[in-house]
């Protein structure tokens, strides 16, 4: 004896499946996405696209609202502050002749090193220190690991930058990202 599944139940069924599948696959890609190295590459991307939206997602949003207390502005001004901020003078003091925006950044990785549980509290520090805020939503002490970087972005092996990347309340951000919204917001919000 054969279960009859009458094709309307059969058709629900396969949907459900196939909306399970589509979650699961949703949440690896998430996990796998969610690394220390991507968050380097996201903080490049957001420069390169000269991209707001995409730089404020390079942050943790505790460090949004510290800014938004400190600086008495909202996230709309920080926003337009990054978008001038991008366009005129990050282009403009930081970019070498060969750099139109726009065009790719290849990011090349030269040297990663995890650091260590009893070096957390340098990093925390550090991180503590950009731009003094006085609130503190953001909290570095939340934060479980850490890795060093040293990224060429010129395809110049004399010339790289040093950044750290941390993970905080579950997700990867870039040191640098939070250096280059805060001064953003700083000079324009």
């Amino acid at each position: 004896d054969s279960i009859k599944i009458s094709p309307k139940k059969r058709n629900s069924i396969i949907a459900v499946v196939i909306v399970i599948v589509i979650i699961f696959t949703g949440i690896i890609a998430m996990f796998a996405l969610n690394t220390s190295e991507n968050s380097i590459k996201r903080f490049y991307r957001a420069i390169e696209n000269q991209n707001a939206n995409k730089m404020l997602d390079c942050v943790p949003d505790d460090f949004i609202d510290d800014l938004i207390e400190d600086y008495d502005t909202s996230k709309k001004e920080i926003k337009s502050a990054l978008e001038r901020y991008l366009k005129d003078d990050w282009t403009a003091n930081y970019v070498y002749n060969d750099y139109n925006p726009g065009t790719s950044i290849d990011v090349i990785l030269i040297y990663n090193e995890k650091v260590s549980k009893f070096d957390l509290d340098d990093v925390a520090e550090e991180l503590e220190d950009i731009g003094f805020l006085v609130e503190d939503e953001f909290d570095p002490e939340d934060m479980k690991k850490a890795e060093l970087y040293h990224v060429d972005f010129n395809n110049n092996d004399n010339r790289y930058q040093i950044m750290y990347t941390f993970k905080y309340k579950g997700k990867w951000y870039c040191s640098n990202a939070l250096n280059l919204v805060e001064h953003a917001a700083r000079l324009y919000a």
